[in-house]
């Protein structure tokens, strides 16, 4: 079995430690194409090709969809520890950043040519 990730969906919105999400919300779509035989492996290598951080105790599968939550900056960058502890004092813009992957699944096979179709030789 062969594990596609044809692109990532980003969405975030201002993050409030008091108030919870406040918006504007903001969309993005990130083109990147990972193919592997283990789908553990796919997922990771399409968070490093897109620059972020990648920890499985923030994903979730959702009928049949990979969906990602974290806390980043105003840099779509994980949010440290210090810029957590600083948000939470009302001193930190932060923002929740749900992410989407597309995935697909699929059986490589060798392909069988009719008879009647011209080979190059």
């Amino acid at each position: 079995m062969i594990y596609q990730i044809s692109g990532m969906g980003i969405r975030t919105e201002e993050d409030n430690y008091e108030a919870g999400c406040i918006g504007p919300m903001y969309s993005n779509y990130i083109e990147l194409t990972v193919k592997d035989e283990d789908i553990q492996r796919a997922i990771i290598t399409a968070f490093m090709q897109s620059g972020m951080e990648y920890n499985p105790e923030n994903a979730e599968i959702y009928d049949n969809t990979f969906r990602y939550q974290d806390l980043v900056d105003e840099d779509n960058c994980q949010a440290t520890i210090m810029e957590i502890s600083e948000w939470k004092k009302g001193n930190k813009k932060l923002y929740n950043a749900n992410i989407t992957l597309f995935i697909s699944a699929y059986e490589e096979k060798e392909i069988i040519w009719p008879e009647n179709i011209r080979k190059e030789q």
